[in-house]
């Protein structure tokens, strides 16, 4: 979300598991998107001739973990259900609404 006119950006994100294997995911899958969106911010801008966020990883989860904050209220529709899970009792589901 962008706040003060487009001067500062909010991401708001949810995970289980640790931090570190969270910001590597990120890295590893979607290291474009991060250099499109973390390369504008002044807080994040590459030097001259900086590496791309896959080259640059201690300096990303640095920034990341300088920036956190952590919640007090969570809450959570599906206990002890992963991603994968919800995904294929969707497509359960889905398959019992057509017959």
């Amino acid at each position: 979300m962008l706040l003060d006119q487009g001067r500062r950006l909010l991401f708001c994100s949810n995970y289980d598991g640790s931090l570190d294997s969270y910001m590597d995911d990120f890295i590893n899958k979607v290291a474009f998107g991060l250099n499109l969106v973390f390369s504008n911010a002044s807080a994040t801008r590459p030097r001259s001739g900086s590496p791309p966020a896959r080259q640059r990883r201690a300096e990303f989860k640095n920034f990341l973990r300088r920036h956190q904050l952590p919640t007090d209220v969570w809450y959570n529709a599906n206990p002890g259900l992963t991603a994968v899970d919800l995904e294929r009792n969707g497509r359960i589901r889905d398959g019992l609404q057509t017959r």
